[in-house]
């Protein structure tokens, strides 16, 4: 039956034609309103800890320095800080673009930063810590606003990157990070047909 075979090889393609005049795909996924509020929130929130963390000079001394030592020691602690504050940033950029992983550690990062600045919130205002300036003026009370305002921005972040827009967007970024399935084998030759 050489007419089958010669209609099955010259029938017309199975993929329709391409347009050069049409759109392009869309890139991806749109991001909510509410992530880059989240986004932004997050970045507020890191800017104004490390400026508290980085002023301390109770974190620069080790604990078995005395205070008029004449060499500082290496403060673990303000890098422990900084480490804690550069995973918080980077989980709020994964949670930018869209990544699963930012709802994972978002939550774990801002319990870190609550439990590392909420000691700011009451020492700034006591009279036990004292952080002054070079002219002599007190900027305990204003870090200890520095502390309440970012721990207070921190939390409309983490419940903004739960919003249902945003799982929306987590889900249908995660499907278009999926690679496509190959494509199905050629069919086989015209003679391994008539076998």
């Amino acid at each position: 039956m050489p007419g089958i075979e010669e209609k099955l090889m010259t029938g017309p393609p199975a993929y329709p034609p391409h347009n050069p005049y049409a759109p392009p795909p869309p890139a991806g996924p749109s991001r909510p309103w509410q992530l880059q509020w989240a986004w932004g929130l997050m970045v507020g929130a890191t800017v104004l800890c490390s400026i508290v963390v980085v002023s301390d000079e109770s974190l620069k001394r080790s604990e078995f320095e005395s205070p008029g030592a004449s060499e500082p020691s290496t403060p673990y602690a303000t890098y422990y800080y900084m480490a804690v504050l550069g995973l918080y940033l980077l989980f709020a950029f994964r949670a930018r673009s869209g990544r699963s992983s930012a709802r994972i550690g978002a939550p774990i990062m801002t319990a870190l930063v609550f439990f590392m600045m909420t000691p700011y919130c009451w020492l700034g205002f006591t009279d036990a810590y004292d952080v002054f300036g070079p002219e002599g003026e007190k900027f305990g009370p204003v870090y200890a606003v520095q502390a309440i305002v970012a721990l207070a921005v921190s939390v409309p972040a983490l419940v903004l990157v739960y919003f249902p827009a945003s799982n929306a967007y987590f889900r249908n970024a995660w499907v278009s990070r999926i690679p496509p399935p190959p494509p199905p084998p050629p069919p086989p030759a015209a003679r391994d047909r008539r076998r």
